[in-house]
Formats: structure tokens, sequence, C-alpha cells
């Protein structure tokens, strides 16, 4: 299970990316669908980047899965900056006519 925190950010954006993509074809009028999306997958990247500060701190470095990652603080800081980086970025695709009408924009 050790093993496993360091990695939950990228298993929750996994998650978001998949249902994204998953509940788009059942989202019909396109006046609702750009909304939703965008405002769906803000408050999921919300929701990982509070997951990343309340469970996914190091403490100290550590190296996981033999080795090919290693888990420190500025991982932490450049993975919480673009976290906030991408919330930013799906709020403001909400307003673009032209890039919010595919549901790849929000990935």
């Amino acid at each position: 299970m050790n093993s496993i925190i360091p990695i939950l950010p990228e298993l929750f954006l996994l998650a978001l990316g998949l249902s994204v993509l998953c509940i788009d074809p059942f989202l019909k009028k396109d006046e609702i669908r750009r909304p939703f999306l965008g405002w769906f997958t803000g408050l999921g990247l919300l929701l990982t980047l509070v997951a990343e500060l309340i469970f996914a701190r190091p403490a100290d470095p550590l190296l996981v899965f033999g080795g090919m990652l290693r888990f420190d603080r500025l991982a932490f800081l450049f993975q919480t900056f673009f976290l906030l980086a991408a919330i930013a970025t799906a709020y403001f695709l909400m307003d673009d006519e032209r890039l919010n009408r595919r549901p790849e924009a929000y990935l």
C-alpha cells in the first residue's frame, strides 16, 4: 500500500480522464456539455489536488517501484504546480467556443 500512495494523484487523473471521455457521448446538447465538462474536470482536478495535499506529502525522499520513481518534495512541488495550472486551464477552456467542443481538450 505504501507504494501506491506516491502515485495516488496520477491514479486520480487517470480515473478523471476516463470518466470525462465516458461521460461525453451521453451529453447531447452542446450548451449543456461545454460547461458541464469544464466544471466536472475542474472539480475532479481540485479533488486530486486535495487528495495529494492530504495523503501524498513526502516526509523523506523515497524510491518506489524498484527505483523507477523518486518521491520527494521537489516532485511534490512540481506536481502541485501542474495540477493548479490544469485547473486554471480547464476553467479557461469553458469560455473558448472553438476549443471546448472536444472532450480531449479537458484532458
